[in-house]
């Protein structure tokens, strides 16, 4: 009879614990080192979508995880697949926890040859490019900051929306989005510096022209190429961070315009705001 007691406890037990969602439910890719162990109790990690999201007492982490930590604290993540190599994360900040992060891989090669964690700080470094575009005399966009008209940038053909910011002129503006013999494909007429614009069917691999046009007659232009991409849309709404990091970080493309369409949809968080200030303000290059 004690047995069966135990036993059925036990089960219980064992139910419960299912029910709150144990830290080690799924595979773990980095780990968390801190420099002093107070700073356990406040960094927290983050499991779950954006609107179920729950903090698990581990230092193990998974990929999606999010690593949200204070201001003053500085803590370190370590990929277990690549390497000796320990990245740090210094608050205030939400980090996300990347797939695929492997020793030899393009994303591992990237991780360790450069601080792409840093895009995720709360208050990181500003730049003089916000000061720059109060200043110029005609329109800019910090998605094409510090690129000639000629680069052009880069989305995917499968995006259905792309949206577009810019500064300079006065209101209202034309925004246009037309091919290579002038035909507009797609329009808006806005009366604040910022755009979205509808996707036309099936882009080809030919060079388009994105063009804003104000009432005081300034004009700004920028080439436009869509990627082939045989995707299928994403089910889950949280963005694919290890895309996106390995977007921001093509050295041959600039894929600002794609990661800007894409984050202005996604659910809001911490990573979303802080990597959509640096596109803001034209930091990430």
């Amino acid at each position: 009879m004690r047995r069966v007691v135990r036993r059925s406890a036990a089960l219980a037990l064992a139910a419960l614990c299912s029910a709150c969602g144990a830290p080690d439910e799924c595979s773990s890719v980095a780990k968390l080192v801190f420099h002093a162990a107070e700073h356990k109790s406040e960094v927290k990690v983050l499991r779950g979508s954006q609107d179920a999201l729950r903090e698990v007492k581990s230092d193990r982490l998974c990929a999606g995880d999010r690593v949200r930590v204070p201001r003053g604290i500085v803590v370190d993540v370590k990929y277990l697949e690549a390497g000796s190599n320990e990245h740090k994360l210094e608050g205030p900040g939400e980090y996300p926890v990347l797939g695929g992060v492997r020793a030899g891989t393009p994303l591992g090669n990237l991780l360790k040859s450069a601080d792409v964690f840093g895009w995720f700080r709360e208050d990181g470094p500003e730049t003089g490019v916000e000061a720059a575009l109060s200043r110029s005399v005609g329109m800019t966009s910090p998605l094409a900051a510090g690129q000639s008209p000629q680069v052009p940038l880069y989305v995917k053909s499968s995006l259905r929306d792309i949206a577009f910011f810019w500064s300079g002129g006065a209101a209202p503006w034309r925004v246009e989005l037309a091919d290579a013999s002038g035909r507009v494909l797609s329009a808006a007429e806005v009366r604040e510096p910022t755009a979205m614009l509808s996707r036309f069917a099936r882009p080809t691999d030919e060079e388009y022209q994105l063009s804003v046009r104000s009432a005081d007659g300034l004009v700004l232009t920028r080439k436009l190429k869509f990627e082939p991409d045989a995707q299928t849309p994403r089910e889950s709404a949280e963005p694919d961070w290890a895309a996106i990091v390995a977007m921001l970080s093509d050295p041959d493309r600039n894929w600002r315009l794609q990661v800007w369409s894409e984050l202005r949809t996604a659910p809001d968080s911490g990573m979303k705001a802080a990597v959509m200030k640096r596109l803001q303000t034209g930091a990430l290059r």
